[in-house]
């Protein structure tokens, strides 16, 4: 199945296309976290989860000029610069 298809089954609310799309990105994108957070992170997984709840609530806006790894990848990195900020602000 195509990004597209797959996001107009998911559009369309289709559970087995979610999980679908959940499995083919989450193991991309922990690397991504774990790369900013550090290795053992606890909030490695839960940037990863945020991202998916991001995802899917915008994914109507989703344009494919890019892939959606590359696209959820974005998201995973400005939420880990989101959590490395929150973590600055609370040693200060």
């Amino acid at each position: 199945m195509d990004e597209l298809e797959l996001i107009r089954r998911i559009l369309a609310g289709d559970e087995e296309a979610k999980s679908l799309f959940y499995r083919n990105h989450q193991k991309r994108l922990y690397p991504i976290a774990v790369h900013f957070l550090g290795y053992q992170d606890p909030d490695a997984e839960d940037v990863v989860q945020e991202t998916f709840l991001i995802a899917l609530q915008k994914l109507k806006d989703f344009e494919p000029r890019s892939t959606l790894y590359t696209w959820m990848a974005h998201i995973t990195i400005n939420l880990c610069y989101e959590r490395l900020r929150k973590r600055k602000r609370q040693l200060a």
